[in-house]
C-alpha cells in the first residue's frame, strides 16, 4: 500500500469523504466525445461522398 492509499482509507474510516475535484467542469465529460464522434462521423461522410457508388 502506498501512502496516498493509506491517507484515504484512514480519511474513510474517520468518516470523511475524500474530494477530489476536477480540474475542469463536468460539462467536458460531455463535449470531447462529442467532438470526437462529430470528427469521426464527418470523417465517414467525406469519405462515403468522396467514393464512387456501385
Amino acid at each position: 500500500m502506498t501512502g496516498m492509499d493509506t491517507a484515504a482509507l484512514t480519511l474513510l474510516e474517520t468518516g470523511h469523504t475524500l474530494v477530489n475535484p476536477l480540474p475542469f467542469p463536468v460539462g467536458v465529460f460531455f463535449l470531447i466525445p462529442f467532438v470526437i464522434l462529430m470528427a469521426l462521423l464527418a470523417t465517414v461522410h467525406l469519405i462515403g461522398r468522396t467514393r464512387p457508388h456501385s
